[in-house]
């Protein structure tokens, strides 16, 4: 179980299973990243809005800040 460090963070500890803690905004790709390093693991991967809003539309919009100057 990843988990974004927020609301959702302290989910992996009420559950019996291996969790991490990644930074806010992260948890996705770390999840993506540990799925296509061993297919065989099931991953799931839990965040709060400011894991999927706030932080990562920060994040993707760096990259667009080029295209509109």
């Amino acid at each position: 179980m990843v988990s974004g460090i927020g609301c959702s963070s302290n989910l992996p500890g009420y559950i019996n299973t291996y969790g991490m803690h990644t930074l806010h905004g992260r948890s996705l790709a770390v999840a993506t990243g540990l799925k296509l390093a061993n297919h065989e693991l099931k991953v799931i991967c839990t965040g709060g809005d400011g894991d999927g809003y706030g932080s990562a539309a920060i994040i993707l919009s760096i990259p667009c800040a080029g295209t509109w100057t």
